[in-house]
C-alpha cells in the first residue's frame, strides 16, 4: 500500500512539473515571437530545466539564443556607429554570452574594446596637460576624443577647464603685446580668447583697444600724408579724429603739432603778404589769418604785435565808417550801429565808442526796429485762459526766433533798391500786432447706443470620449509588426542562401545580401519595440471639454474734439487789420469696449472695459494741436520777413551797393531760424568779405580747438 501511494505521488509531481514547463515554454515562445528576446530566453531556459528531455524546447531555446545573438550584435555595430562604446561592448559581450560560436561578436569587442582602451589612454593625458599650463594641447587632444563622450563623462569638465584656462592665457598674453604696442598680435591673441570664451570681459576690452590703436595709427599715416600735400585743414581734423579714437595717442599728438606748426606758418605767411598789400580789406583778411595762426601755435615772437597793431588800424576805420553813417541821418543808424560795435570789438579800451554805440542802439531801437506784438484778443472768461496762453506761445517762438533784439528792418521800397546808395524813405519803422482768439471748442462723442453683437464660446465642463490617437497608434503596431514578420522571413531567406553557397563569390555575394536583410531586420525590430512603447503609454480614453455659444455686446466710441482759434495780423499805426487766418486744431480718440462676455471664454476673448480720455483731456489735446498749427505759421510768417531781407539784399548787390546789401543779408542771417542753410552761409560770407561783420570771439568759434605744442617744440621759422 505505501508503495502504491509514493508510486502516485512520483506521478502527480512529473505530471505538475510537465505542466510548469509547458506553462514557461509558451511564454518563451511568445515572448520570442516578439523580439523580447533577454525574458524569451530566461523562460525557455526555464522550460528545458523542467523538461531537459524535451528535444522541442532545446531545439527552440538553441534558436532563440542564436537569433538574440544577431541582434545583440547589430545592437552593437548600431552603438558603435553612434560612438556609444560601452553601450557597443554590453551589446558584442552578450552576442558572445549567447552564441559563442558567432565570431563576428567576439572580433567586435576585442576591437572596440582596444579602441576603448586607447581613447581613455588619450583621456588621461588630457588633465595632466591642463595642470601644466598647456591648455591648448589640451583642447587638441579634447577635439581628438570628444565624440566619445558619452564613454567619458569627465571630458566635458575637463573641456570646461581647458577653455576657461586658455580664455586667460591668450588674454594676459594679449596685453603684454599690447604694453610692447604690437597691436596685430594682441589683436590675434585676444581673438582666441574670445572664440574659447564669447563676450569674456577682459578679452573684449583688451580687443577694442588694440583695434583702436590700429585705427588711431592708421589715422596718423593718413593725416601725415594730407600734410605733405598742403591739405592742412584735413590733415588736422585727421589727427584731431585719431586722438578722439585714442585720447593721449602719442603718435596723433606730435602730427597734430606738426599740422599745427605747418599750418600756422602757412596762415603767417599769408598774413603777412596781406599787410604789406595794404588796404582795409587786405588788412581784415590779414587779422583774420593771424588770428587763425596764433589758436594753432603761439611760438611768432611778433604775432601778438602785429594783431594789436591790425586791430588798432581797423578799430579806427571802422570808427570812421560809423561816424560817417550816424552823420547821414537816422535812415543810416543800422550801418552805424554795426561799425561803432566792429571798432569796440578791435580796440575795448574806447570807453567813448562804447558809449555812442549805446546810444546809437537806442535810437535805433526807437526808430528802426521792426516789432511783432503778440496778444489775446478773447474777452470772454473761457476764452482768455487758452488764447492768452496762445499767445504768449507765439511770443516765445517769436522770441527763439531772433525776432526780439536783432534789429530786423522793414524792407525797403522798390525805388530804393534801383539808386545805387539807401534810401531815407524806405526805411520807415513797422509795427505790426497779431491778434489771437478762440472761435469755438467742442466736442462729439458717438458710438454708445449702436453695440454690435458677436459670437463666441465657452467652457461648460468636461468629458470622457475614445482617444483618436488611441487607434491610430494601434494600427501603427500592426503595421510595424506586420512589417517585421516580411523582414524576417527576408532575412531567414538570406540565410538559406548563405548556408547554401557553395563557391567564395557566391559566399561574398550571399554575405552582402545577408548583412543588408539583418539590418533591415534590426531596424524593423527597433521601429516595432518603439511602436510598442508608444502604444502602451496611449490612454484609450481622453477628457474633452464641453463648449456652448454665446452673444456678447462690442461698443465701439469714437470722440472728436475741435477747437478754432483766428489770427488777425493788424498794422497798429493804421489800425487796419492786414489779414485774417482760422486755424483748427482736432483732436480723436477711438475705443472698443465690450459687454456680455463670458468669464470661461474659451476663443481668447476678455472682458473689457470703456478707457476714452474726458471731454477736457481730448480738447486739451486739440488745442496743442491748435497751438501746433499756430506756432508753425507764425514761424513761416518769420521765414517769409528773413526771405524779404534776402532778396533785397540780392537786388543790392545786383546794382552793386554792397553797404546796404551786407545790412540785408546780415538781417537775414539774424533773423533766419536756420543758420546753416546754404543762402544762410553765403549771405553772411558776403557780409564778411564786404564789410568785416565778424568779431573777433566769433572768429575764434570758427577755428578749430588746437592743444598746446608739446614741450620742446620748435617754433615756425
Amino acid at each position: 500500500m505505501k508503495r502504491l501511494w509514493a508510486w502516485v505521488l512520483a506521478a502527480g509531481i512529473l505530471a505538475l512539473a510537465g505542466c510548469a514547463g509547458q506553462q514557461e515554454f509558451s511564454t518563451g515562445q511568445r515572448l520570442y515571437q516578439l523580439r523580447q528576446y533577454d525574458e524569451a530566453i530566461a523562460a525557455l531556459e526555464k522550460a528545458a530545466a523542467a523538461n531537459p528531455k524535451n528535444g522541442e524546447y532545446r531545439r527552440v531555446l538553441a534558436d532563440a539564443k542564436k537569433d538574440a545573438a544577431r541582434y545583440e550584435y547589430q545592437r552593437g555595430l548600431s552603438f558603435y556607429e553612434k560612438k556609444q562604446l560601452d553601450q557597443a561592448l554590453l551589446a558584442f559581450q552578450k552576442s558572445k554570452e549567447y552564441d559563442p560560436e558567432l565570431a563576428q561578436a567576439a572580433q567586435a569587442y576585442d576591437f572596440v574594446k582596444k579602441q576603448r582602451d586607447v581613447i581613455q589612454a588619450v583621456v588621461s593625458e588630457i588633465p595632466g596637460l591642463i595642470k601644466a599650463g598647456r591648455p591648448d594641447e589640451a583642447l587638441d587632444k579634447i577635439a581628438e576624443v570628444e565624440q566619445y563622450a558619452s564613454a567619458f563623462p569627465e571630458v566635458g569638465d575637463m573641456k570646461t577647464q581647458a577653455l576657461a584656462d586658455s580664455t586667460i592665457l591668450h588674454t594676459k598674453q594679449g596685453n603684454v603685446y599690447l604694453a610692447d604696442a604690437r597691436f596685430d598680435q594682441a589683436q590675434k591673441e585676444f581673438y582666441v580668447a574670445l572664440n574659447r570664451t564669447p563676450n569674456y570681459r577682459p578679452a573684449a576690452e583688451g580687443l577694442a583697444k588694440a583695434a583702436a590703436e590700429l585705427k588711431a595709427a592708421a589715422l596718423v599715416a593718413q593725416a601725415l600724408r594730407l600734410l605733405d600735400k598742403n591739405e592742412y585743414q584735413k590733415a588736422y581734423d585727421t589727427a584731431q579724429e585719431a586722438l578722439r579714437v585714442v585720447p593721449g595717442h602719442r603718435g596723433a599728438l606730435q602730427a597734430l603739432i606738426e599740422v599745427s606748426n605747418k599750418w600756422a606758418r602757412a596762415l603767417y605767411d599769408e598774413g603777412k603778404t596781406l599787410e604789406a598789400k595794404g588796404g582795409f580789406d587786405s588788412y581784415a583778411e590779414a587779422l583774420r589769418k593771424y588770428e587763425r595762426a596764433g589758436a594753432l601755435t603761439e611760438r611768432f615772437a611778433d604775432l601778438d604785435e602785429r594783431i594789436a597793431a591790425l586791430r588798432k588800424v581797423l578799430a579806427g576805420e571802422f570808427l570812421r565808417r560809423a561816424q560817417q553813417y550816424q552823420q547821414l541821418g537816422d535812415d543810416y543808424l543800422g550801418l552805424a550801429l554795426v561799425n561803432y560795435k566792429m571798432s569796440f570789438d578791435c580796440d575795448p579800451t574806447q570807453t567813448e565808442v562804447a558809449r555812442r554805440a549805446t546810444a546809437v542802439k537806442e535810437a535805433f531801437d526807437k526808430r528802426r526796429a521792426f516789432y511783432i506784438d503778440i496778444r489775446s484778443a478773447d474777452q470772454t472768461s473761457g476764452g482768455a485762459s487758452f488764447s492768452k496762453q496762445l499767445a504768449q506761445m507765439l511770443k516765445e517762438t517769436a522770441i527763439s526766433s531772433g525776432i526780439g533784439d536783432l534789429y530786423v528792418m522793414a524792407p525797403s521800397e522798390e525805388s530804393a533798391v534801383k539808386s545805387s546808395a539807401p534810401s531815407a524813405g524806405g526805411l520807415s519803422g513797422r509795427r505790426v500786432t497779431i491778434f489771437t482768439s478762440l472761435l469755438s471748442e467742442n466736442v462729439l462723442t458717438t458710438g454708445r447706443t449702436r453695440p454690435q453683437l458677436m459670437r463666441s464660446k465657452y467652457k461648460v465642463g468636461t468629458r470622457w470620449v475614445p482617444n483618436p490617437s488611441y487607434e491610430e497608434q494601434r494600427q501603427t503596431l500592426a503595421d510595424v509588426d506586420a512589417k517585421e514578420i516580411a523582414t524576417e522571413q527576408d532575412f531567414r531567406q538570406a540565410e538559406n542562401e548563405f548556408d547554401t553557397a557553395t563557391t567564395p563569390a557566391e559566399k561574398e555575394l550571399a554575405q552582402a545580401n545577408l548583412d543588408f536583410f539583418r539590418q533591415r531586420l534590426f531596424d524593423a525590430q527597433d521601429a516595432l519595440a518603439q511602436a510598442r512603447k508608444q502604444y502602451a503609454a496611449t490612454p484609450e480614453q481622453v477628457q474633452e471639454e464641453v463648449y456652448e455659444p454665446y452673444d456678447y455686446k462690442v461698443f465701439t466710441v469714437t470722440m472728436a474734439a475741435k477747437v478754432e482759434v483766428s489770427l488777425e495780423v493788424a498794422d497798429t499805426e493804421t489800425s487796419t487789420v492786414k489779414s485774417t487766418e482760422i486755424i483748427e486744431g482736432t483732436a480723436k480718440a477711438e475705443d472698443k469696449y465690450n459687454d456680455g462676455v463670458k468669464p470661461t471664454d474659451s476663443e481668447g476673448v476678455t472682458p473689457d472695459v470703456e478707457s476714452l480720455p474726458s471731454d477736457q483731456e481730448l480738447l486739451a489735446d486739440a488745442r496743442k494741436s491748435a497751438a501746433d498749427k499756430a506756432i508753425a505759421r507764425l514761424r513761416k510768417l518769420l521765414s517769409e520777413l528773413a526771405g524779404t531781407y534776402y532778396e533785397r539784399g540780392k537786388a543790392f548787390e545786383a546794382v552793386g551797393n554792397s553797404e546796404s546789401a551786407s545790412e540785408y543779408y546780415y538781417a537775414f542771417y539774424l533773423s533766419t531760424p536756420d543758420k546753416t542753410s546754404p543762402e544762410a552761409l553765403a549771405a553772411i560770407e558776403y557780409v564778411r568779405a564786404h564789410t568785416h561783420l565778424i568779431t573777433p570771439d566769433e572768429t575764434r568759434k570758427l577755428l578749430p580747438e588746437a592743444p598746446s605744442p608739446a614741450a620742446g617744440t620748435q617754433a615756425p621759422k
